[in-house]
């Protein structure tokens, strides 16, 4: 029978620099040396945490292996979606884009009160502000949790009547 000989891991911490630039977005490097594009991993699940993880071989041989594995709570402004992450100079490079407050609505609120009312109603017509950069209104907030809501009754009700017809036979 033949023996296969476990892997060896040194686990390293790589050094992380965030940085605010501008307004719009946050930048994380990750310092990664002796990695490549191939041997790294980045992921965003659906409560805000961004993983980065690596593996190699270490630089002498004999089995042993090195990785790495980040964690890091994104801002709650973040667009999730819009995460874009690249490697270049054995640096992991990740961009977060923010979701700036939309202030011109506060200020057509500010200048309707003392609007007359023609100009009131030429605001009033305006189409709703677009959401093609990512974020959402409250709306489609509300009926995002509607439909997650009906799908969790759903399958709710499905292991009702599973256990109901497994009990009953």
């Amino acid at each position: 029978m033949e023996q296969r000989r476990a892997i060896a891991y040194e686990e390293v911490e790589p050094v992380v620099e965030w940085r605010q630039v501008g307004d719009d977005r946050d930048v994380v490097e990750i310092s990664l040396p002796g990695f490549r594009k191939e041997q790294v991993r980045v992921q965003v699940d659906n409560h805000g945490v961004l993983r980065a993880t690596g593996e190699r071989p270490a630089a002498a041989r004999g089995g042993r292996w090195v990785r790495f594995k980040k964690d890091l709570r994104l801002p709650e402004n973040c667009d999730a979606d819009g995460v874009r992450a690249r490697f270049e100079d054995h640096k992991l490079i990740i961009t977060l884009p923010l979701v700036v407050p939309d202030t011109r609505k506060e200020v057509q609120e500010v200048a309707r009160v003392g609007a007359p009312a023609a100009e009131e109603k030429e605001t009033k017509e305006q189409p709703p502000p677009s959401t093609a950069s990512g974020t959402r209104t409250e709306a489609e907030n509300e009926r995002r949790l509607l439909v997650n809501m009906a799908a969790a009754a759903a399958v709710l009700v499905g292991i009702v009547v599973a256990v109901w017809r497994t009990l009953s036979s």
